[in-house]
């Protein structure tokens, strides 16, 4: 996993942790274990059955517990190099589109609006447009956004800033969040795949 993550990295950084130009579940100094049994416990906790049925937990639950646990944390890990490409494509792409078509239509209002990844795209974009006075971003809104909630933060609680610092003041309007405590992506596995557990 960790070979499969340096090969298709993407170093674009939410400031979910000190380093994390890579999950904390691949942290060198973290029990492969725990990972996949922090996993499948959420996985477990999210309704899914591992099947079986019946009988006393032997060890054979315990290794078929841990398998679904490390295909979850594979998964997982697709996600993270998914999640670090929306913030590239908002940065360098949906940024500067923004300020290309600014140039050609000067009175545009530009309102964007994200889901998940898409909330991180467009987020990343304010990271990819000049700064004016106005912005031509009226609004943006980020329904359930797949990143870090640390992103904006100007102090991190261990240091540094968000790779979005500052970027607020590229909207000349509101920001407006929108999450659920039923979204089991980011309410268990997202604090999973970081490894930081509340971060």
């Amino acid at each position: 996993m960790r070979e499969f993550s340096s090969a298709v990295g993407v170093d674009s950084n939410d400031g979910e942790a000190e380093a994390s130009k890579e999950p904390g579940m691949l942290d060198t100094q973290r029990d492969p274990d725990d990972a996949f049994t922090r996993f499948a416990d959420g996985l477990a906790d999210a309704g899914v059955e591992f099947g079986g049925g019946g009988g006393e937990a032997g060890l054979g639950d315990f290794a078929s517990n841990l398998l679904h646990g490390a295909k979850e944390a594979l998964r997982q890990l697709t996600y993270w190099q998914m999640k670090n490409r929306a913030g590239v494509v908002g940065q360098k792409g949906l940024g500067p589109a923004i300020d290309r078509l600014s140039n050609e239509f000067p009175d545009l209002r530009v309102h964007l609006i994200g889901h998940s990844f898409g909330a991180r795209l467009v987020s990343f974009a304010l990271a990819g447009i000049r700064e004016s006075a106005p912005s031509p971003v009226k609004s943006v809104t980020l329904l359930e956004g797949a990143y870090s909630r640390f992103a904006f933060t100007h102090d991190l609680p261990f240091g540094g800033q968000g790779a979005l610092d500052g970027k607020l003041a590229r909207i000349d309007g509101p920001l407006t969040v929108c999450f659920s405590s039923h979204d089991k992506a980011l309410s268990v596995f997202y604090p999973a795949r970081v490894g930081g557990g509340g971060r």
